[in-house]
């Protein structure tokens, strides 16, 4: 092998190690490629988490307003109450001050219940999906028993509207 010989070796060896580096930089660039869109879906999924973790702080917000309202409606109408029965209960008969008693107690726990009601979240603090179901569902188990007391101390005539 002469001269001629050693340098087609050296030029066909250098195509060779040439086209192997060509398909290791083709790879890392779909590497590269595939990296940039993991990023680009990881921060579109961050995003998606802070404007659900925003909507959530909003709906806490929301359900925190509407607690407060309840509890100072409740605390009214237990004043009411006792400014309303105070001077008509010596001509009750026994039943109705039975009546008015317990629908008073009713009330009673019902304030209590809601005024007892952890409704503290911080911007910190974004109440769980589960944990939202259930303060919404206690605030209608509240709203719907307190308006019933309501009806129910109406149509026997303990409140005058």
């Amino acid at each position: 092998m002469g001269l001629t010989g050693i340098i087609i070796l050296i030029i066909w060896f250098g195509r060779k190690v040439a086209k192997k580096k060509d398909s290791e930089i083709s790879s890392l660039s779909e590497q590269t490629e595939l990296l940039r869109i993991d990023v680009k879906n990881l921060t579109d999924d961050n995003n998606l988490l802070r404007l659900d973790r925003l909507s959530a702080i909003e709906k806490a917000d929301e359900l925190k307003k509407q607690i407060v309202s309840l509890q100072l409606d409740c605390k009214n109408l237990s004043e009411s109450l006792s400014k309303n029965i105070s001077g008509e209960i010596g001509s009750l008969t026994k039943e109705e001050r039975s009546l008015v008693k317990k629908r008073l107690s009713r009330l009673d726990k019902l304030c209590k219940d809601i005024f007892l009601f952890p409704n503290k979240t911080t911007a910190n603090q974004v109440p769980s999906k589960l944990q939202m179901e259930i303060i919404a569902d206690m605030r209608s188990e509240h709203s719907l028993e307190y308006y019933d007391l309501i009806i129910d101390l109406y149509s026997d005539g303990f409140l005058n509207f």
